[in-house]
């Protein structure tokens, strides 16, 4: 049964802020030279590899491969790449469309970038575990496990985001009131100067009405 899938903008929010991809395709890597049976030799070619006819394995090279040059690809190169895979389908026979489809929506610079459907495509695919090859099945695996972490990872950034902002925002409201405090100890000054000033003006007038009448004449007084 083929699978259909209408394009949609991810949620910023699972979109990681730091490129995994580098570290991605390296893990494959270090998969594939643990020991792991793959499909059979590519020759070095820098082009996209050809997809090939309906196969018992996915060459899990070519596949690498491919995961590496969409790397280079422009945003408009990887939505025209994204339709062209969509157009072929995702039939049961041809297990290596859904694999590029995968890689298509983890690459984190592609616009329609969606962990969560290429797990949704892996977890398929790997429901009928009797009619794949063992090596697609841990290469598949191994995708899920990477996706889970990067996604785990990304929401653990968010988190770390929002707290930050939430930390800002106490920070700022601080400040404010910090600076209404300032400026009501401010005014608090002011007014005791005035106040100072009215007191030291009422006192030097006492003494100056003490001092007139110490200097007026007793005939006068009387």
């Amino acid at each position: 049964m083929a699978l259909t899938f209408v394009c949609d903008s991810p949620s910023p929010a699972r979109r990681p802020n730091i490129n995994y991809a580098g570290t991605f395709l390296l893990a494959i890597s270090a998969w594939l030279l643990a020991g792991c049976q793959v499909g059979p030799s590519v020759p070095p070619a820098a082009q996209e590899p050809e997809i090939g006819t309906p196969q018992d394995s996915v060459d899990t090279v070519s596949l690498i491969r491919y995961g590496y040059m969409i790397r280079e690809l422009t945003a408009d190169e990887l939505e025209a790449e994204y339709q062209a895979v969509l157009m072929q389908g995702i039939p049961d026979d041809r297990p290596e469309l859904r694999f590029r489809l995968v890689l298509l929506l983890s690459a984190p610079q592609a616009p329609f970038y969606d962990l969560d459907r290429a797990i949704v495509l892996l977890e398929d695919y790997l429901s009928d575990r009797t009619t794949r090859t063992s090596p697609d099945i841990e290469f598949a695996g191994l995708l899920v496990e990477l996706f889970r972490e990067r996604l785990s990872i990304a929401d653990n950034a968010d988190a770390i985001d929002l707290q930050l902002n939430d930390e800002r925002a106490q920070t700022t409201q601080l400040r404010q009131e910090l600076q209404s405090t300032r400026s009501a100890l401010d005014s608090e000054r002011a007014e005791n100067e005035t106040l100072r000033q009215q007191l030291d003006a009422l006192i030097a007038l006492e003494e100056q009405i003490s001092l007139d009448e110490v200097d007026q004449p007793e005939d006068e007084i009387q």
